[in-house]
């Protein structure tokens, strides 16, 4: 199994799967178009059970999957239960590793177990986090998913996406020693690249804490207020940061050109500089992605984004080339 050193390169696109097409085949050719690490389409305005909580736990038995996606758990959830599932793979990872080329490595995506137990309900109408018990047996089953995910994926890189890990920071059924607890059962699956996903205020000292590889975050919002001495450790040990500096809302897409957003998180990168991080590790290990999933917009939003994401990794390599080839001449 490849090292993220060897998987991952300076100023690859990816993005966080979710797309709004009606079929994985027709959201294939402008992922495979656009991202030099492509992620498997998660088309969550299909059936409910293809939203990203259904299929997080697509297996168990007895899930209740209601209209709007809305996950239940079955009365009696246990890790004695989740030992006697089998997790089922994601129909779009089948379908990109056939398109693919054999030779690129494929991106795979999971719900974390922080935001399935805040989300998921129990039979008596609560939630999974009230229950102790019951959000140990969601993270023993993500963490077995997460493996089989991993092996079909093959030499890739897996992430946790954990759109509400902030809300579960500061929540008090949780709290950061029972999310980290949580995440390290699954992380501990995981035995090649992992990445996290939080699209909320990121805690960048708490996920730099974590067993990962990459941190992806969203940096048109909030790559402005992340703190330079745990950006620069987390980068000096070899991690990568995932900057989402391509907006996934339809209201912030207007107006937005690669010029505008490369420049946006040059700006972000340049304080960061100012403030101790070496600018040699801000462009080594950078990728650049969308902010956060793309499956609410309409396909030709979703489309654009994709696009626009490859172009302001473009300008940036291009500048980035730009920098060296004066510094040889200097």
């Amino acid at each position: 199994m490849r090292t993220s050193s060897e998987i991952l390169r300076p100023l690859a696109v990816t993005a966080i799967g979710s797309m709004p097409h009606p079929s994985v085949t027709g959201a294939l050719p402008s992922i495979l178009a656009c991202q030099h690490i492509p992620a498997w389409p998660q088309l969550v305005q299909g059936a409910p059970s293809n939203g990203m909580l259904a299929q997080a736990l697509a297996g168990v038995p007895g899930l209740a999957v209601g209209p709007q996606g809305q996950v239940t758990l079955p009365a009696g959830f246990s890790e004695k239960l989740v030992a006697k599932a089998t997790p089922k793979l994601p129909d779009g990872l089948a379908c990109l590793k056939s398109a693919a080329s054999p030779d690129v490595a494929l991106k795979g995506q999971i719900a974390g177990p922080v935001t399935l137990s805040l989300n998921c309900r129990l039979t008596d109408g609560g939630s999974a986090a009230d229950d102790p018990d019951a959000c140990d047996a969601v993270a023993g089953f993500v963490a077995c998913s997460a493996a089989v995910q991993e092996a079909a994926l093959g030499d890739g890189v897996l992430f946790l996406d954990e759109p509400d890990l902030a809300r579960g920071l500061r929540d008090a059924r949780l709290g950061p020693g029972r999310c980290r607890s949580l995440l390290g059962e699954v992380l501990s699956a995981v035995k090649g690249p992992v990445g996290i996903h939080t699209c909320d205020v990121p805690d960048l000292r708490f996920l730099s804490s974590l067993p990962v590889d990459v941190i992806s975050l969203d940096a048109y919002r909030y790559g402005a207020d992340l703190p330079a001495p745990a950006v620069a450790d987390f980068l000096r040990r070899g991690g990568w940061l995932a900057w989402g500096i391509v907006p996934s809302e339809a209201g912030l897409l207007q107006h937005q050109n690669a010029t505008l957003l490369s420049s946006k998180l040059r700006s972000i990168w340049r304080v960061l500089e100012r403030e101790g991080v070496p600018p040699a590790l801000l462009w080594s290990r950078a990728l650049i992605t969308p902010s956060c999933g793309l499956g609410r917009l309409a396909i030709s939003q979703a489309e654009f984004v994709l696009s626009l994401t490859q172009q302001v990794a473009a300008s940036l390599r291009g500048e980035q080339a730009s920098h060296v080839s004066a510094g040889r001449h200097a």
